[in-house]
């Protein structure tokens, strides 16, 4: 398509083609990585032995980021099927330049819906700054109680789901919760350390301040003994 001086216009638009075939392809290869990533990871949430933890929180996690690397694959697989049939412009419906713009819809909803979580995702870091500024207050204060600890709708799943994974971890010391414990014992007071809370037998005394009893009577999720 190229003659001594010029390049036809047939042959531009044959460049421009395989140009955008190159480049969906590369974002394609991206985007199956990414797919294949998330379906490993939610099969592995859902099959892997969590103990007595909250087994509706994992299957539901699993199958949720299994099906999210589905979503992925199934983008992919639109992709390849556009750019496959990217020059057939007329016909059926199913054909190259409709597919791809069914695949350019996608890719504009994913970042609407990107921004939208990086803007709720600012929101609950700043959310959860109060709360540990209130927090730190509580603990220097002689009148103020936890009760006074005011906590947003996802501080409080992320309590309650925390205090579950905590006290069914707190009876047996098996291998299965030594992920657990190191986040706790990295990140939590040494007060409800695994030193501390572990009983690895029904006669076990522990020195843990955390109760679960206790925790459930003042309401589950901020009370001085949760």
């Amino acid at each position: 398509c190229m003659g001594e001086r010029y390049i036809s216009k047939d042959c531009k638009m044959s460049l421009f083609n395989h140009s955008i075939r190159v480049i969906i392809f590369q974002i394609n290869v991206f985007f199956s990585l990414i797919g294949w990533f998330f379906i490993g990871i939610g099969l592995y949430v859902v099959f892997a032995n969590w103990g007595s933890l909250d087994a509706s929180f994992f299957l539901g996690t699993g199958i949720a980021l299994s099906l999210m690397g589905l979503i992925f694959l199934s983008i992919t697989c639109i992709a390849c099927m556009g750019v496959k049939n990217q020059e057939d412009k007329f016909g059926e419906f199913w054909t190259g330049r409709k597919i791809l713009f069914i695949y350019q819809a996608f890719m504009i909803l994913s970042l609407i819906a990107e921004l939208y979580l990086l803007s709720l995702s600012l929101v609950l870091i700043r959310q959860m700054n109060d709360s540990y500024k209130n927090l730190s207050s509580l603990s220097t204060s002689s009148t103020a109680s936890y009760s006074d600890l005011k906590l947003t709708s996802v501080e409080i799943f992320i309590s309650d789901k925390f205090n579950q994974f905590f006290f069914a971890s707190t009876n047996g010391c098996s291998s299965k919760y030594t992920w657990f414990w190191n986040i706790v014992n990295a990140h939590c007071p040494s007060t409800i350390s695994s030193t501390n809370c572990q009983r690895c037998y029904d006669y076990s005394i522990t020195l843990c301040h955390a109760d679960k009893s206790e925790c459930d009577l003042q309401g589950g999720h901020s009370g001085a003994a949760c």
